[in-house]
């Protein structure tokens, strides 16, 4: 999530980024679907690419109309599209990208962005996410300390190898 939306913040070219993340939720779907659903295609439970699409779509949206009275409506809309396709993390998912896209770098805005996360996600009781995940997901909190280490420069680009990993 933090890294998507850094991506977004620094990509040089937005609609690329989208597309390339749209394809890759395509191509992923059915392995995905055959891991955990033991279908070639099951309409119940989308991969996470479509999480990550689908919050990218709706930060460039948020920028694009910021100053626009109805843009409260952006982050709600790309929540509710998260949750009706049923994407992995789904409206979660869109929540946190949100929340840390708003943090844009602020170290204390990103720790406070993963907390309102993980009470989020431990405090409920959604179909979305199994009862020992969502403590599990606490974990995440861990991950902290390694965006905390981030200097807001590139490295290495492995851009392509974690897509293939995924």
């Amino acid at each position: 999530a933090f890294l998507i939306t850094e991506g977004y913040l620094k990509t040089k070219n937005i609609k690329k980024y989208i597309i390339r993340l749209s394809i890759f939720a395509i191509i992923s779907e059915i392995p995905f679907d055959l891991a955990f659903q033991n279908n070639v295609f099951n309409i119940e439970s989308q991969n996470v690419f479509f999480t990550l699409a689908i919050s990218v779509v709706t930060i460039y949206l948020f920028d694009k109309y910021k100053n626009k009275p109805y843009v409260a409506i952006i982050p709600i809309a790309g929540i509710l599209a998260a949750q009706f396709i049923q994407s992995d993390y789904a409206g979660f998912g869109v929540i946190l990208i949100f929340l840390l896209y708003l943090a844009k770098g602020n170290k204390l805005y990103i720790l406070i962005a993963l907390m309102i996360f993980n009470l989020l996600i431990i405090a409920a009781s959604t179909q979305s996410i199994s009862s020992p995940w969502r403590y599990i997901q606490a974990f995440s909190m861990f991950s902290f300390f390694i965006m905390f280490m981030y200097n807001g420069e590139r490295g290495k680009s492995l851009k392509y190898m974690f897509y293939i990993f995924y």
